[in-house]
């Protein structure tokens, strides 16, 4: 069910708001689509027991799935449809804990040294994917659904600039 239209005859997709989101969902989908990538090539380009049995398989099936999801954020963007970027970017998202699951079942989550990240991850990006997709679903708040979803990689691109301007300052 397509949004509304505005008084002027445009949809919630082309007001000033989400005309700024746009190169974050870009961003998403890019990295959506080297994530896909990596998963391919990671199960057979990888240490021979980082990846064991069936979990091989696994990511390799998580890493098309993530591809698709890439496509779909892509066409979405292509035709300036909001909601359908952000319910991709959510099935992208859950993708992504899922691809965290196989390594959390073998070695349980852990919340010490640098092993929090993942299971954080694991546990909040299904979280973030949820609200995002309900709130993108029934589309009442397009707007806080994209920037719900777009929240992990913002956030992403701010820790690494963060590292880089350390970097810069006090060197290594």
């Amino acid at each position: 069910m397509a949004p509304p239209p505005l008084p002027t005859g445009r949809t919630a997709g082309d007001r000033p708001l989400p005309r700024l989101l746009w190169p974050l969902i870009v961003l998403s989908a890019t990295l959506a689509g080297f994530y896909g990538l990596s998963s391919l090539l990671l199960p057979f380009l990888s240490e021979p027991g980082l990846h064991p049995g069936a979990e091989r398989w696994i990511v390799l099936a998580i890493g098309v799935l993530q591809l698709a999801a890439a496509a779909a954020v892509f066409r979405a963007i292509g035709r300036r449809d909001l909601r359908e970027a952000v319910l991709a970017l959510a099935a992208w998202l859950f993708l992504n804990g899922a691809a965290l699951l196989p390594a959390a079942l073998r070695k349980g989550l852990r919340f010490d040294g640098a092993a929090w990240t993942d299971s954080a991850a694991l546990l909040a990006l299904p979280l973030i994917a949820a609200a995002s997709a309900a709130l993108a679903w029934r589309n009442p708040r397009p707007v806080l659904a994209a920037f719900l979803v777009t929240a992990p990689v913002a956030a992403g691109v701010v820790f690494t600039a963060a590292f880089a301007v350390m970097i810069a300052v006090w060197g290594f």
